[in-house]
Order: C-alpha cells, then structure tokens, then sequence
C-alpha cells in the first residue's frame, strides 16, 4: 500500500496527522458495514521501501518486526526471490541463522529422526564412524562456520575449545600491529605464529 491510498481511505481532514514522534496518524472507515465503531485511528511509521525506494506506511504494531521493508506485491514478490540471504548449498545444507550461522540440514533417517543437524558435527560424525557426546565439541580450525571440510576440523572438549579461542584472540590483538600468519597446532590445540 502506498501513502496515496492510504490517504484515498482516510475520512480525516487533513487526512495525515503528524504525531511529531516520527508517526503518523490515519482515521480509517471501518471496513465492515455493521462495525461498532464507524472509523478508527491507525498509527503508522514512514518507510522507504526496500526494492523500489518508494516511501510506504506501515503499521506501528507490524514494523519494528521487519527485517525489509515493501510496499507492494510485487516488490514482496521481488524480494522474496531476489533479495532472500538464505545461502543453499547442495543436498539440502544450508545457513541457518537461528543456528549462528551454521550450515545445518533437517536429517530424515532413524538415527536423527528429522532433527536439524550442523554439518561440521555431523562430518566428523561420519568420520569417526559413531554418534558425538554431548559433551565433544568440533572446532572449525581457520573459524570459518561454513568450511566444513574434514581437515579443517577438531575434534575437542569445551575447555580445549575455550583455550584454541582464547589463544587465537590474543594472536589477532598482535597481527593488528604487523602482517602475520597463524597456524594450528592440534595437539596442544593453541594457534601459533608462523612468521
């Protein structure tokens, strides 16, 4: 919906009331004949749309819920192909990011029974030959969530994770100063300075 039809149903004179806090106010005919009330106000934020850059009202209690803003189906439809971030790699794997940003993919078989699994346990799973502990944890080594390549993982405890990242931490607060390259060293599970 634009501005402009948003006003054409507007009974209000002037039709938009600035609240002067960024909002706008719309008194709207009711939209059912025999309605309690014969009109309502609506409050509604300014937005610019995010595919065609056409400003838009949206309701106050709907957009601090949007993560994009439209104005229209067709800028919807628009956004929902073109603009969707969701990475799919092949066989079904995917980014999700109510999984941090972990390559996951919802497993149907009797052993994961339709669970979402991440790839980088479920590789080292295949790897080993047997199902993870809980209490087992596979650091991706160059800390790239998406490299899910048997040699760039590791498998450890949390303790010896919470050690490789510190140690990587400390590392990267020195290459601010000068070029350097780490390395991994899976024994001790510490990163190292190669140079």
């Amino acid at each position: 919906m634009t501005i402009q039809e948003l006003i054409d149903k507007s009974i209000l004179d002037p039709s938009v009331r600035d609240n002067m806090d960024g909002t706008y106010s719309i008194k709207i005919k009711a939209l059912k004949e025999n309605a309690v009330r014969s009109a309502q106000h609506n409050h509604y934020y300014i937005l610019e749309c995010d595919v065609c850059g056409e400003t838009c009202p949206k309701r106050i209690g709907y957009a601090p819920k949007l993560k994009r803003t439209y104005c229209k189906k067709e800028c919807f439809s628009y956004m929902q192909q073109e603009m969707n971030e969701r990475k799919v790699y092949e066989d079904g794997w995917r980014v999700k990011d109510s999984y941090h940003g972990y390559v996951v993919k919802r497993i149907w078989d009797d052993r994961y029974k339709g669970e979402w699994v991440t790839q980088h346990r479920y590789n080292m799973e295949q790897y080993l030959g047997r199902k993870l502990l809980k209490s087992e944890v596979v650091h991706h080594i160059d800390m790239d969530k998406t490299n899910n390549d048997i040699s760039n993982l590791w498998l450890c405890n949390s303790s010896q994770h919470q050690i490789a990242h510190t140690s990587f931490n400390t590392l990267c607060a020195l290459g601010m100063n000068r070029p350097i390259q780490f390395g991994f060293n899976v024994e001790t599970g510490k990163y190292y300075l190669v140079n």
